[in-house]
């Protein structure tokens, strides 16, 4: 089981492992160690040989063994911008949490994978508004409680509560 810590408190050369396999440009939104490795999601550029570029960022999730090898990198499509915030292992795979940004604000979007960040399902919801997601965690009942915060047109902030199961139905708190 991977346990996520704050990045600060990792050596930087393990950090060093993990930021030089991505490309410039590329936000680390969480990070997990355990003795199998290292698990990281996030943002990246995206890199196209012919501008303009469709897109402008893809969400990434990425398992790294114990000796700094890459096992698997796994990008996720969207719209403009697309960011993987927060991830907690399932019994199958993985919950991915995060953001689909484009002109006319953003969504939140579910990714639930495989053990190898295979995408199984994309789920997205929201009104358009900017969508932040900070958190993923396990309730006591077997579900997964989502944090984020939703900033309207006049950029004021409401914190929201999703409440999911394993396959992504939601039940806003």
């Amino acid at each position: 089981m991977f346990t996520p810590i704050s990045i600060q408190s990792k050596n930087q050369i393990t950090m060093d492992l993990i930021t030089t396999s991505l490309p410039t440009g590329t936000q680390i939104k969480n990070i997990s160690f355990n003795q199998e490795g290292v698990l990281v999601c996030g943002e990246m550029p995206l890199i196209l040989d012919t501008p303009p570029p469709p897109l402008h960022s893809v969400a990434f999730f990425e398992k790294i063994d114990s000796h700094g090898r890459i096992l698997w990198l796994q990008k996720y499509w969207g719209d403009e911008h697309n960011s993987a915030d927060a991830f907690i292992e399932v019994q199958d795979g993985y919950l991915l949490v995060g953001s689909a940004y484009s002109r006319y604000g953003s969504t939140f979007m579910i990714i639930k994978t495989d053990t190898n960040g295979n995408p199984q399902w994309i789920r997205y919801s929201g009104d358009g508004q900017q969508v932040i997601v900070k958190s993923i965690s396990i309730t006591g009942n077997g579900m997964y409680l989502i944090n984020g915060v939703i900033k309207d047109w006049d950029y004021n902030s409401i914190q929201y509560k999703i409440t999911i199961d394993v396959n992504g139905n939601m039940m806003i708190s």
